[in-house]
């Protein structure tokens, strides 16, 4: 007979009772079906010390995944400070209109600087484009055309 209550006192400290039941219902209901060799309490011992150390394993990943996402925020910071120090002196989007499409989308890319500075900078870019074209167009010499037959 298995005296569940002298397993859970063994494992409480550790592992949720949820699962240290789980295991005995498992273990139990394998030992109905096929009989284990082994005492069947040191079968449920064994599997819930794997248990303890999944457990383990757990709690040191989500303080390793804690500890991954400060690094992460602290090199975006570290990236970030020359950008932020440009953009409080109002010397970014001027630097930024210095660059080529490739850079500023490069750079929206790893997150140092706003959609709406480099989108800012391709409006721009676009006006000034249909500007010149404007321009380019009203200097051509139109002859032969409707007009210049009237005259």
């Amino acid at each position: 007979m298995v005296n569940i209550e002298k397993i859970k006192n063994e494992f409480i400290e550790d592992l949720n009772l949820t699962i240290i039941m789980g295991v005995f219902d498992e273990i139990m209901l394998i030992n109905s079906i096929v009989e284990f060799d082994n005492d069947v309490e040191d079968v449920i011992r064994e599997n819930l010390k794997i248990e303890v150390k999944k457990e383990e394993i757990r709690k040191q990943q989500q303080s390793l995944n804690k500890l991954f996402k400060e690094i992460q925020i602290s090199l975006q910071n570290l990236r970030l400070s020359e950008v932020e120090k440009m953009r409080n002196s109002g010397k970014l989007l001027y630097h930024l209109n210095t660059l080529n499409k490739s850079e500023l989308n490069d750079l929206l890319r790893m997150g140092l600087v706003r959609s709406e500075e480099v989108s800012k900078i391709s409006l721009r870019r676009w006006n000034d484009n249909q500007n010149n074209h404007i321009k380019n167009y009203n200097e051509i010499p139109h002859t032969n055309t409707l007009w210049s037959m009237k005259s």
